[in-house]
């Protein structure tokens, strides 16, 4: 007859015989309370694993937010720098106008006092 050749756990209760599939770990098969010794510190060591990745999660998430923040802190900074370079690119554009126009009223104004141009120059030397 057919038969499996398979290590086997089995279990008598009130309800007959039960075949639990045996505990294979690292290297060796358990059956009985070393089994259930075994698989309670593989649900310990399984609940501390799930519990340091929940906990590396939510640091994550936390460094994530705080380094958006200083992103938008920093791209808020950088508009307001851009904004600042606009105006005082503007301001010396102004500035430069303003001399220019200055110098050539100036240079208006000496023309017109020339000696020879028909201008009062000449009198109010005099006086």
């Amino acid at each position: 007859m057919a038969h499996s050749n398979q290590v086997r756990e089995f279990r008598l209760s009130d309800d007959g015989i039960e075949l639990v599939d045996v505990y294979v770990g690292p290297g060796q098969v358990l059956t009985g309370s070393a089994r259930m010794v075994q698989e309670a510190s593989d649900r310990a060591q399984a609940a501390a694993a799930q519990q340091t990745s929940e906990r590396r999660q939510r640091e994550l998430r936390q460094e994530k937010a705080a380094l958006e923040a200083q992103a938008e802190s920093l791209k808020a900074r950088l508009e307001g720098v851009q904004a600042e370079l606009k105006i005082a690119s503007q301001q010396d554009k102004d500035r430069l106008e303003t001399v220019r126009r200055d110098r050539q009223e100036l240079a208006a104004v000496r023309k017109a006092f020339e000696p020879g141009k028909g201008t009062r120059h000449g009198k109010a030397a005099e006086r």
